[in-house]
């Protein structure tokens, strides 16, 4: 290992001198590659590992692959495929040794340099397979079995890509190559498939050298300088406190319990008192004054988020919590909730202060309340929960928590929300426990690029934390009671059911009621004023009076009758009394993109409606909770009437009953693995309907809009496309190519050629199970890589807005324009960064700025190094030429007997047949015999390259 280590110096070394100093040429060209793993391997109980050789010497390895597998996944999976495919948990084990995934955990990553000369000579790279028997405990070999081990080492093959090969596939894909045994044959499983190897390289930059450098060193160090891995290097680094010690936390609770009482009318200042202020003045504060100091500006702000691709800010500061229930013990004595804010939003999460003992906690000015998180897609929710703080070993008590939409906020305005914090958004009966007070205000750089992200899908977000505790707390905040229970819940899968019943179905039909009225009597759909309209009603008649005229109108219409509904459904939202149940119009973002960035704010101000701006408390208020009244008396009459209808069914049932025997209905076990899949089901297709219904009904409006606009320029376009003669010549394809004549040849050709059912079967599988692995390679990569950077725990964070219940802000929130209180973006490097948690790139995953800046190095390099190779190839070709032109000479003088060997166009070619001690010249020369020994395998294998001359031709001086 030692000697491995200092061999990688030796090529990060090499690797940063660019050119020679005596020549123009460069010296050599780093190279990072990634061993990924194998598939097939034919052989049982064995952890495999890589040895990597590079000529002569021994460069890496890897260490052996060992699946680690979780009790309860184990029994769970082997439960599974015993009872469907009768598999066992052997069989699972067995599975993931023969198709093993190196990872950087199994120091997969390399570097290494290829010089002028390895182009020249090809120079190869040998990649030998070895497998180690695998104990029952699932350690090979332990201190004492360790030489017996050692003695059943298995070598079980190799391959070999020359330097020019690596060269050419240094573009970050993935390869792969058949293993091959001694004998140079290629190695299948006891299925026939191949054994194959895959890996990927590139171009190395010099931070992936350090990088590679620093984590393969024996022990590792925890320090990543110059690896380009940590986003925002210069800025101090934020804490959870969830994440911090907990004696640094606790350290200030027995002060507020064993302190002097406060005066009458005063409270004591938590978490801390005002660090501005003189320590005799700041312990206790009147509740006026409290309050004062809650709404003014914040002092201390927290950025988070990934910022190169930022498409603004959003700016929320945690102001205060009421009414919060005591979930501690020891009310009577003063020990109350200990409580904190956790938010997430994107990639990152941040945490407010602990204020211990309070059941309205207010969080001041100065304490840490204030976050500005980068946006990174326009679809992307903002979580928050409320908890209480708890020692180990106890966990963080969830209080309750709120889901906000950001997409229908205004741009440069301020808002007061006021928001209900609920156990959990995914149960159809909820109840507030207690209400949270935020300040919100959102900056975007430029709307129209904004609305034009809407267009792509939201990425994939991870959150990962150090501790489990802390690991809760994320899932909880982002995903709520019900969504994070994996095992059967019948309190779930009832969740579930009712959900579409109660939910989704019961509105589809209210919809289909109401909407039809409405559009067949010609009620008053659109009001202009104290005037209404049937608008809808009389594009639906024109519609169906050119339908009946010209019938190859109906795909345009069709389109535009979609349209009209996306239409109807974002009217019916702007209608509604309450402001905050509003959303942006589609004239509004169509002005936008229209007008561009800030030039659009404008233009879209006379589309918005007359309250965006200004938003008072109270506003609307009883025209909604009528309009919710009155929805809520329908339901109930609804409800009635199907439980009399039940009833009186119910008793005509047991009237018309005419059995006899006694029914019993015991559940079997197996039971409960159809439920947990069941569950499954149910729960994906009530995501599925979340999301339909998030953009039907104009929650996710951006999507909405998109939507809209391709539907009325679908209909246009349609609209001028001949669909009768597109429709009879179609037909006429149609009818020809499957009922012509030529399908007797067709007949003749096929069923002769027809595969067998396991063939089809392969074909169909084959694709897919290799797609999945391609995925399951990335998916282990990046797993094991987040844990390096950001802790072990994660959780993944919804990328929409798919609650079954929206929650939106209370009647007393506020909002107002005016200037801003937030400090301007120029001034936020001042404060705490917590880094976003998105990654970017395959062979070494980093922040996206980092990302791009190595893949541009590699880019250039690997330029720089095909203009090198191409210049040799033509130079090898002019000499060859100008070789074999002088040859023809001379065989026409008569000295037919001199032979060119091509090898002379080198530099000192008498010297490889006067001496066999000159190794360094036979190196250089690439006559060089490379001597593969591996002392467990305890053999010596002699290579000779050119393969086309004998290792006595050329030590013997033979021509």
């Amino acid at each position: 290992v030692a000697s491995i280590s200092n061999q990688n110096k030796e090529n990060i070394q090499n690797s940063n001198d660019n050119k020679d100093p005596n020549t123009n040429h460069p010296s050599s060209f780093p190279v990072l590659f990634e061993l990924i793993g194998a598939r097939n391997i034919p052989v049982d109980n064995m952890e495999t590992y890589c040895v990597i050789q590079y000529g002569p010497r021994i460069i890496h390895r890897t260490k052996p692959f060992s699946p680690k597998i979780s009790r309860a996944s184990r029994i769970t999976q082997a439960l599974f495929m015993n009872r469907l495919f009768g598999g066992s948990e052997q069989d699972l084990l067995q599975r993931s040794l023969r198709d093993p995934i190196w990872t950087v955990q199994e120091n997969s990553l390399l570097t290494f340099s290829i010089s002028p000369s390895d182009l020249e000579n090809k120079k190869a790279l040998t990649i030998t397979l070895w497998g180690r028997p695998r104990s029952r405990g699932g350690v090979a070999g332990g201190r004492r079995g360790g030489g017996r081990a050692k003695r059943h080492l298995q070598s079980i093959g190799k391959i070999r890509i020359q330097a020019p090969t690596i060269l050419e596939e240094c573009t970050e894909q993935r390869m792969e190559l058949q293993l091959m045994n001694e004998l140079g044959k290629p190695i299948v499983d006891d299925q026939d498939e191949p054994t194959m190897v895959a890996y990927r390289c590139r171009i190395a930059s010099p931070a992936d050298v350090a990088f590679v450098n620093n984590w393969n060193q024996t022990p590792r160090p925890k320090q990543w300088n110059d690896t380009d891995i940590i986003p925002e290097p210069e800025l101090p680094r934020a804490r959870l406190i969830t994440e911090m010690p907990e004696s640094e936390i606790q350290a200030m609770a027995p002060a507020l319990i064993n302190a002097i009482p406060p005066p009458s009318g005063h409270v004591r200042i938590k978490p801390y008192p005002d660090p501005r202020a003189r320590p005799e003045g700041s312990r206790f504060i009147s509740k006026e004054s409290l309050k004062t100091q809650t709404i003014l500006p914040s002092r201390n702000w927290v950025q988070a988020g990934s910022k190169p691709s930022s498409l603004g800010r959003l700016y929320i500061e945690i102001l205060s919590a009421h009414d919060l229930p005591n979930v501690d013990i020891g009310a009577k004595v003063g020990n109350e909730t200990d409580a904190f804010c956790a938010v997430v939003y994107g990639d990152a999460m941040t945490q407010t202060d602990v204020i211990f003992d309070e059941l309205n906690p207010h969080w001041p000015c100065w304490s840490q309340r204030a976050f500005c998180f980068h946006m990174q897609h326009p679809s992307h929710v903002l979580y928050l929960a409320v908890f209480g703080y708890k020692r180990s070993p106890l966990q963080h008590r969830p209080i309750g928590r709120v889901e906000i939409n950001p997409i229908h906020f205004q741009n440069h305005l301020t808002y007061n929300l006021d928001y209900d914090l609920c156990g959990s958004s995914h149960a159809m009966q909820r109840q507030a426990q207690g209400r949270i007070r935020i300040r919100l205000r959102i900056e975007m750089d430029d709307e129209r690029k904004t609305l034009l992200a809407a267009l792509r899908p939201p990425p994939t977000v991870y959150i990962n934390t150090i501790h489990r505790k802390s690991m809760i707390v994320a899932r909880y905040t982002a995903c709520g009671e019900h969504d994070n229970q994996t095992r059967f819940s019948l309190q779930v899968l009832q969740g579930y059911v009712d959900e579409i019943l109660e939910g989704y179905l019961r509105r589809i039909l209210y919809g289909l009621q109401d909407g039809t009225r409405s559009l067949v009597l010609w009620r008053n759909q659109i009001h202009v004023g104290p005037i209404g309209f049937p608008l809808y009603s009389v594009l639906a008649f024109g519609m169906g009076i050119a339908i009946l005229e010209r019938p190859q109108l109906i795909p345009s219409m069709m389109c535009f009758a979609l349209a009209m509904f996306f239409m109807q459904q974002m009217q019916s939202r702007m209608s509604c009394p309450s402001p905050w149940r509003r959303c942006c119009s589609f004239l509004q973002y169509l002005s936008i993109l229209i007008g561009g960035g800030r030039s659009s704010r404008t233009m879209g101000r006379l589309f918005r409606p007359p309250h965006s701006t200004t938003i008072s408390a109270n506003e609307g208020a009883e025209e909604f909770e009528a309009q919710q009244q009155a929805l809520r008396d329908r339901i109930a009459h609804d409800k009635e009437f199907i439980e009399k209808k039940e009833a009186l069914a119910k008793q005509i049932e047991e009237i018309e009953n005419s059995k006899v025997q006694t029914d019993s209905q015991p559940i079997p076990m197996e039971i409960l693995l159809v439920l947990g899949k069941v569950q499954g089901i149910v729960g994906d297709v009530c995501r599925l309907c979340r999301l339909i219904d998030s953009i039907v009904t104009w929650e996710e409006s951006h999507v909405a809009f998109w939507i809209t606009l391709a539907l009325l320029l679908l209909g246009m376009v349609f609209m001028i496309i001949p669909w009768g003669w597109l429709l009879k010549w179609t037909g006429r394809f149609f009818v020809i190519l499957l009922l012509g004549p030529q399908n007797k040849l067709l007949d003749w050709w096929w069923y002769q050629n027809l595969p067998t059912d396991d063939q089809r079967i392969y074909q169909i599988f084959s694709a897919r199970m290799f797609e999945a692995r391609c995925r399951q390679e990335k998916t282990h990569k990046l797993k094991y890589f987040r844990h390096v950077l950001f802790g072990k725990y994660a959780t993944w964070v919804p990328p929409l807005f798919w609650s079954p219940h929206q929650d939106f802000p209370l009647p007393s929130s506020t909002a107002h324009g005016g200037s801003s209180k937030v400090p301007p973006k120029e001034n936020m490097n001042g404060f705490p960064y917590m880094p976003g948690q998105q990654l970017h790139g395959m062979l070494i995953p980093r922040p996206e700025a980092q990302w791009r800046r190595n893949v541009q190095e590699s880019k250039d390099g690997k330029e720089r190094a095909m203009t090198y190779y191409q210049a040799m190839i033509e130079s090898q070709v002019a000499k060859l030429s100008t070789t074999t032109s002088t040859t023809m000479d001379v065989s026409r003088n008569g000295s037919s007997n001199i032979l060119i060997n091509p090898l002379s166009m080198h530099s000192q070619p008498s010297s490889l047949s006067r001496s066999r001690r000159e190794s360094t010249t036979l190196e250089q020369e690439g006559l060089e015999i490379l001597d593969l020994y591996d002392e467990e395998a305890g053999f010596v294998e002699r290579l000779l390259y050119p393969e086309e001359s004998t290792a006595s031709q050329i030590i013997n001086g033979e021509d």
